[in-house]
């Protein structure tokens, strides 16, 4: 099995896949959508009343864990 390069290379492999990502303060789960050049942007599905999506960007730096769902 080959193994990417970098950590952003991973983090392109996981585009489209439901994601775990943790930083020093905050927890966020949901569709990786875009890898730019330092920030990751996924889709979270906020439950409660009424279902509501919201984007979270995460600087790349600041990732501390990841984990896929699929």
């Amino acid at each position: 099995m080959a193994y990417p390069a970098t950590f952003r290379d991973l983090l392109l492999s996981l585009v489209g896949k439901n994601v775990t990502i943790t930083t020093n303060t905050s927890l966020a789960e949901g569709l990786l959508v875009t890898v730019a050049d330092d920030v990751v942007q996924l889709v979270e599905t906020v439950v409660g009343y009424e279902n509501e999506t919201k984007r979270v960007v995460i600087p790349i730096a600041s990732i501390n864990y990841i984990r896929s769902k699929n």
